[in-house]
């Protein structure tokens, strides 16, 4: 039975883990290449970024037995030539490492900063409705009191009018019973009596008709305040 030289067996290892790290790398490289253009091919950027620290992950593995293997199993002329080879394979790995943390931490970031941004504009709208709701009410307010006063000036103006419509009618009165008093003793005709009582009539209505004027002038402007209020 032909024995097999030494080292072979662990030569065949060495040749086979190297060619595994070689393209785990690989994966890692299209994956960060992904990551950093954002074309995910259908997943999502955390999907890729899992593969990608699960890739890592196995690639530093990889990278952990073959070194022991080269230090313990390697013939000595292959040695050099081994360790040179794992020297340039760790070096790339760790900068595809450090650029998949970095991909992770800048993600992570943007993420913070737009809640951040949202949360912000959420407490700027509430202030702003809050300040609208505000201005809304004093404007309310001052609407109230404009009205109030209105009605106020009206009802003391309609009192003024109504005051002196009255005290005209009782002056009218008194000048009836005065002219009635002076036509009975100068002897007047019951004809120019009867043009007196007319005319005191006449008076009458004009006295009735103004304060009904009155009041439905004064039913238009509260009517008018009252929509411009509701409005």
């Amino acid at each position: 039975m032909q024995q097999r030289p030494p080292g072979a067996h662990d030569r065949q290892t060495l040749d086979s883990l190297y060619p595994q790290a070689r393209k785990l790398q690989f994966e890692l490289k299209m994956q960060m290449s992904y990551l950093d253009s954002g074309r995910t091919g259908g997943r999502t950027d955390s999907e890729l970024q899992a593969e990608a620290r699960r890739n890592l992950s196995l690639l530093e593995q990889l990278l952990w037995q073959l070194d022991s293997l080269v230090q313990t199993s390697a013939k000595p002329a292959e040695r050099d030539t081994w360790s040179k080879k794992l020297q340039q394979l760790r070096n790339e790995t760790q900068a595809l490492g450090s650029t998949l943390e970095q991909h992770i931490y800048s993600v992570n970031r943007r993420a913070v900063e737009a809640r951040e941004r949202e949360t912000l504009m959420s407490r700027r709208n509430g202030a702003f409705d809050s300040g609208n709701g505000a201005m809304y009410a004093a404007q309310e307010s001052e609407s109230l009191q404009r009205s109030s006063q209105m009605v106020s000036d009206l009802t003391s103006l309609s009192h003024s009018i109504l005051g002196d419509l009255g005290e005209q009618r009782n002056r009218m009165k008194n000048v009836r019973t005065k002219l009635l008093d002076i036509a009975n003793r100068l002897g007047l005709s019951s004809s120019l009596l009867r043009v007196i009582e007319r005319r005191d009539t006449v008076d009458f209505w004009i006295v009735i008709g103004g304060m009904i004027f009155t009041l439905v002038f004064l039913y238009v402007c509260y009517a008018y305040a009252t929509q411009s209020q509701s409005i």
